[in-house]
């Protein structure tokens, strides 16, 4: 069941959004002398956007588990986030680098696409009602 109480979720679920564009684009540069630094500009506003995503999630998803499924990876993809920065910076193989790159690159689409779909829906069921 969705539910739209106001313009301001919609925005912001669309705002996580374009943060998690902005990981899997930074993460897929491949030779970038600052992508270290632009990964920990990411990683500081992580905090932030975590918390903003589980607070208008809720006003927009009344699925608990589907709720907890989204926050749960959006959790897992800054952990995976902070272990590829630190990964970066030590001489690991590339193989060893490429894990928590993968596990982005996979998780992250999806996501994106459940956000989407809620904000999208919401966004319906606000015009319907105003019709």
């Amino acid at each position: 069941m969705i539910f739209c109480q106001n313009r301001e979720a919609i925005d912001s679920l669309f705002a996580t959004k374009d943060y998690l564009s902005e990981i899997k684009n930074t993460i897929n540069i491949q030779e970038d002398v600052n992508k270290v630094q632009k990964i920990q500009k990411l990683i500081r506003a992580g905090s932030e956007k975590e918390e903003r995503f589980k607070f208008f999630l809720k006003k927009i998803v009344n699925d608990h588990r589907e709720y907890e499924d989204m926050t749960r990876s959006f959790h897992w993809i800054l952990q995976s986030l902070v272990l590829y920065k630190s990964d970066l910076t030590t001489n690991l193989s590339e193989n060893e680098k490429n894990s928590e790159k993968m596990y982005m690159n996979r998780h992250i689409p999806p996501l994106i696409n459940q956000i989407y779909f809620y904000t999208k829906k919401c966004q319906e069921k606000s015009e319907t009602r105003k019709n």
